[in-house]
């Protein structure tokens, strides 16, 4: 199945030099949001570990995600 659509947003790079990478992804099944993490700079390959996985979520599971992270961030704002 081909991909119709993509479009890639600007990557974030986490704590650990792990690059995070949101794609908005439309196939003939529908769009998806797709999470991707990429480690291949960090030190999880030295450890022979994968150097990027990938999730792919519907638009309800990404808000939800979205809405987790932004409530998390917001209960330690003032703590950091």
């Amino acid at each position: 199945m081909a991909n119709l659509y993509r479009t890639r947003r600007k990557s974030i790079e986490d704590y650990y030099g792990t690059l995070l990478e949101v794609e908005v992804v439309g196939h003939s099944a529908g769009f998806m949001v797709d999470l991707d993490r990429d480690t291949s700079q960090g030190a999880s390959e030295k450890n022979g570990e994968q150097p990027s996985t990938f999730d792919s979520l519907t638009p309800d599971k990404a808000r939800d995600l979205a809405k987790r992270l932004t409530d998390a961030a917001d209960e330690i704002g003032g703590r950091s």
